[in-house]
């Protein structure tokens, strides 16, 4: 069975699909078989595997056409392969049922399953895909923002918290940042993904800094939170 990871953000613009997409390059490029699966309408993690803009293919767009959501997969390197949303609208019932029927075919084909989910959706209303994944994530950045969301956020005791944006000058960002650690324990994953100019500017191009620019910290802390990940037990597939 494969391990899956749920990645939503507390709100939009904390790097959450940039995190799934670098995570899916470190781990690839530490032996495993990643797929990616975009789950947000606005169909943006393709476009950091150079996939042209105006290709409507997806797997929200193939259920939509009444199509093959199989046939929308992108292998973009060995054994790393991307299914994105698509050009078309879906609904959280649309999200669990797809996610149920897509675990099901794949849970023993991949190493790991990564899944882009917007803001907005509990675990209440995508229990096919919470009683099945391995962990859920929420990524935050240390701003005043994420900060209140965090404060208002529904109690979740499986949910672990992944800090993107860190920039240890700022003082807000570290001390948000230690009222977080001190709150959560264990629950906070001990690699933060500083920030990075790097991520942007491989964005710009269509690209990942773990891609473009493999000596960025960026790309530094995702290696380093794959390779805690594999130190946790998750080594290849589970039995």
């Amino acid at each position: 069975m494969s391990h899956m990871i749920v990645f939503q953000g507390i709100r939009e613009g904390v790097g959450n699909s940039s995190v799934i997409a670098m995570l899916g390059d470190a781990l690839n490029q530490q032996g495993g078989k990643v797929l990616l699966v975009d789950l947000t309408p606005s169909n943006a993690l393709r476009l950091m595997f150079n996939i042209a803009y105006a290709d409507q293919r997806g797997w929200a767009h193939s259920l939509q056409a009444k199509g093959d959501w199989r046939e929308a997969a992108f292998e973009v390197t060995q054994n790393l392969f991307l299914l994105p949303h698509g050009r078309a609208s879906s609904n959280v019932q649309q999200i669990d049922a797809f996610c149920a029927e897509l675990i099901k075919e794949l849970q023993n084909t991949f190493d790991w399953i990564l899944f882009d989910l917007p803001p907005g959706p509990t675990t209440a209303q995508l229990p096919n895909l919470h009683q099945r994944v391995t962990l859920k994530v929420t990524v935050l950045a240390p701003d005043v923002g994420c900060h209140l969301r965090w404060i208002e956020r529904p109690t979740d005791p499986r949910t672990h918290f992944l800090v993107t944006q860190f920039d240890p000058s700022r003082k807000l960002a570290s001390e948000l940042v230690s009222e977080w650690q001190y709150q959560t324990g264990n629950s906070m994953w001990p690699v933060m993904i500083s920030a990075d100019e790097s991520v942007h500017e491989a964005f710009a191009t269509k690209s990942t800094a773990t891609r473009m620019f493999p000596a960025s910290s960026a790309t530094a802390n995702m290696h380093s939170l794959a390779t805690w990940l594999l130190a946790q037990g998750f080594k290849g597939r589970p039995a």
